[in-house]
């Protein structure tokens, strides 16, 4: 009896794995670099968030004072940077209040 020839498949392709398409996709968004923001655009930027304040405060903002007003804006952001960079474990409690 003559002998069935089987074509022969060509082997399957293994299917990367989960943990696999995760770290591509990250050196895939490591390689890209974000945007260098220039100073120009970072002015623009807290010049727009003053406007913005004053406007949804209702507060005139003279000129003669937007100078002032910016440098303390820049202040407070980098003092809020300070604060939201700080990390606190999620055990942590408020301190008791005392009443005098």
């Amino acid at each position: 009896m003559p002998r069935k020839v089987e074509p022969k498949l060509a082997p399957r392709k293994a299917k990367p794995s989960r943990k696999a398409k995760l770290a591509a996709s990250k050196i895939k968004t490591a390689a890209k670099s974000p945007p260098q923001r220039s100073r120009a655009q970072k002015t623009d930027a807290i010049d727009a968030l003053m406007i913005a304040g004053a406007q949804a405060l209702a507060l005139p903002l003279e000129e003669a004072f937007k100078a002032g007003v910016k440098s303390n804006l820049q202040a407070l952001l980098v003092h809020a940077a300070l604060v939201d960079g700080f990390f606190l474990p999620d055990a942590t409690e408020p301190a008791p209040v005392f009443r005098a």
